[in-house]
């Protein structure tokens, strides 16, 4: 759900911001996520519902760049 709704996103701001909106609103995403990213990996070994998030998130994080 995540992965494909920020797609959707960067291919607005690239639609009607060009390639640097693009760009700026990947960057902000990654900023975003990565700590979401990092809080869910550290606290897995604690909670089951943490280890889906983080893979989630990494995913989201991974793939940032090619959207």
């Amino acid at each position: 759900m995540y992965f494909q709704l920020y797609r959707s996103k960067v291919r607005f701001y690239r639609k009607f911001g060009g390639t640097s909106h693009a760009r700026l609103a990947k960057t902000l995403l990654a900023l975003a996520y990565a700590p979401r990213w990092l809080a869910a990996t550290l606290g897995s070994p604690f909670a089951a519902g943490l280890r889906r998030q983080a893979r989630v998130f990494r995913r989201l994080l991974v793939a940032l760049p090619g959207m």
